[in-house]
């Protein structure tokens, strides 16, 4: 009987001792779920809201507060959620939902739990409402809460601020905009030459890009005092073509643009001051306006001018915009008269070379003969067939006693690019030298290249040499005559002198 007795103490000191272990676990269990559900519920990255079934806001995290800017006590027990979020999502939502399930749903709570109630896992983006009326983007993840029984007793709202993605993905969209349009554009005045014409063209699609009242690009006056409109964009206002006074804007706008700032008016009636252009706006019925401004070389050279007739709050891809596209016009119209300009080089000079009234050459620094028309291959005897081969170099093709005066030549090309006209002398191709007078100047865009023109002095050369002789042997004979001699010369009218 003792044995028994001290078995039975042995179990009971056991059982106590696993029940003792199994409620330690328990606590720690429940002590790390409450952990854990603390951790969920002050958590600030998302907001966690339950609601009862029918929706009254029960719990109402810390998270849920920094995001829509009410405290707890504000919303628990008073606010469905619905009624902070858009209600225009929620009935599209409704009729969505009714569609898809095949079911009525009515517009409001029901709408943004009836999936989590039939058991559906939900995700899905609603715009909220902040107590002070602003609206934000938000993931919401919607999740059933049951009871012992299967019975639905309330909801939890999981939801994150998703206005960093829509940021992203708005950007995302204004570059694929931005990219296209400037795709279009660049298509547009691809083939354009004159300058008026790219001027045109780019207010035209700049207008209507950002649809606005009117879209013009300005040249401004070297003396920074006066700017010209030749063209512009209208749609339903008046057109400003014509030069201007750039002091019409105000001398704070004045200031401004002629540092390279753009000028940009929302509501011209709240924002400018007597003085600053409103007399002027207010005359071509302009209430709002982007002026952006090209400064070159410190001086203020052209503007892209954005007209509203109505306040606009402008965005600052627009701004950004404009501040491009009067750069491109610039550069596009810059880019298509220095083209221009090369082309009608190229014309006078082939004509030039193609006169063949005096001999034409194109050389580089190391002494090679390029291009050259066939007055100067004839001058030096040479063959086209020889310049295609390189066979010409005015290195070779000059006497060392004339070298001295190509360093000369060289070294005042390289001061001030061109240099003074002097004589020389030229191997023929035979080994014969001709006497020639040239010039040379090198091209600004390849300073290692240049022109030279060449003349060649032989017909002078003999000239002075005949009258040199004839003089010698005038000298002669009146060396030869005596003292008494007469020597006399006659007009052709028969006069003696």
């Amino acid at each position: 009987m003792t044995e028994k007795i001290r078995d039975l103490a042995i179990l009971n000191r056991t059982m106590c001792t696993w029940r003792g272990v199994i409620k330690a676990r328990r606590q720690e269990a429940l002590l790390k779920k409450g952990v854990l559900q603390s951790a969920v519920f002050n958590s600030t990255n998302f907001s966690s809201i339950v609601t009862d079934a029918k929706g009254i806001i029960q719990i109402f995290n810390v998270g849920a507060e920094r995001m829509l800017g009410y405290t707890s006590a504000d919303v628990m027990n008073k606010i469905i959620l619905a009624d902070i979020s858009d209600t225009q999502e929620v009935i599209a939502r409704a009729k969505a939902l009714s569609a898809e399930l095949g079911i009525p749903i009515t517009p409001g709570f029901e709408a943004l739990v009836v999936k989590a109630s039939h058991g559906i896992e939900d995700i899905y983006e609603l715009t909220h409402i902040r107590k002070d009326g602003s609206h934000f983007p938000a993931i919401v993840s919607v999740t059933a809460l049951r009871n012992d029984q299967d019975t639905i007793i309330g909801y939890l709202f999981i939801g994150t601020d998703n206005t960093p993605y829509k940021r992203t993905e708005q950007t995302l969209r204004e570059s694929e905009k931005y990219i296209l349009f400037i795709k279009n554009l660049i298509e547009a005045t691809r083939t354009l030459i004159n300058s008026s014409q790219i001027m045109a063209v780019m207010a035209l699609r700049l207008g209507e890009h950002l649809r606005v009242s009117r879209c013009a690009y300005a040249d401004v006056e070297q003396n920074g005092e006066q700017f010209t409109i030749l063209h512009d964009y209208t749609d339903g206002c008046a057109s400003t073509v014509g030069s201007y006074q750039l002091s019409l804007l105000g001398a704070r706008a004045v200031a401004m643009l002629s540092n390279g700032q753009p000028l940009i008016i929302r509501d011209v009636e709240a924002e400018l001051l007597p003085g600053d252009g409103v007399e002027m706006l207010n005359t071509i019925g302009i209430k709002a306006m982007i002026i952006c401004p090209l400064v070159k070389d410190g001086s203020l050279r052209a503007m892209m001018i954005v007209h509203q007739t109505t306040p606009r709050a402008w965005k600052p891809s627009e701004i950004t915009l404009v501040q491009d596209i009067v750069e491109r016009c610039w550069t596009t119209i810059e880019r298509r008269n220095a083209a221009e300009k090369v082309a009608r080089e190229q014309v006078r000079m082939r004509r030039l070379m193609d006169s063949n009234v005096q001999g034409v050459l194109f050389w580089n620094m190391k002494g090679l003969i390029f291009e050259a028309n066939d007055a100067f291959l004839r001058i030096v005897n040479y063959t086209r067939e020889d310049l295609g081969a390189g066979r010409l170099a005015w290195t070779e093709m000059t006497p060392s006693e004339y070298a001295h005066l190509d360093r000369y030549g060289l070294e005042e090309i390289a001061a001030t690019g061109v240099c003074t006209p002097f004589e020389k002398e030229y191997i023929r191709k035979d080994g014969s030298r001709v006497p020639v007078l040239l010039g040379a100047a090198i091209f600004e865009d390849r300073p290692d290249e240049g022109i030279c023109f060449v003349l060649d002095m032989t017909a002078r050369k003999e000239a002075e040499a005949a009258v040199r002789n004839s003089e010698q042997r005038l000298r002669k004979v009146i060396d030869g005559l005596g003292s008494n001699s007469f020597l006399g010369l006659m007009t052709p009218n028969g006069i003696l002198i």
